[in-house]
């Protein structure tokens, strides 16, 4: 969880990892880069580093503490092309392993 104090010339080192899904609420860049912050208050508000430390947030941030998210996590992965010789309809879900309705 992040406060305000928060940030300071010693916490602002760049981290280049892509939040793939993610957009920025402040200035609607799409994939978030770097870091990410979200509200721990308001559903679906994020915002990249960039923004976070923007005076104009300033008053969101005084209101509602926001949780840093430095890494993506890894939920799925999309197939764009066929897997040579596996149907659509043979592709199981990576978490439950369940295929879905109608296959893929």
């Amino acid at each position: 969880i992040v406060t305000p104090s928060y940030w300071n010339e010693g916490n602002t080192q760049a981290v280049e990892l892509v939040h793939y899904g993610s957009t920025c609420d402040g200035c609607g860049v799409s994939p978030i880069v770097g870091r990410r912050y979200k509200c721990n208050y308001c559903a679906e508000y994020e915002l990249c580093s960039r923004c976070f430390k923007e005076p104009a947030n300033k008053q969101h941030r005084l209101e509602h503490l926001f949780t840093l998210i430095a890494r993506p996590a890894k939920l799925w992965t999309v197939h764009t092309k066929n897997q040579k010789g596996r149907l659509y309809n043979e592709m199981k879900c990576e978490m439950c392993g369940v295929l879905p309705p109608g296959g893929a």
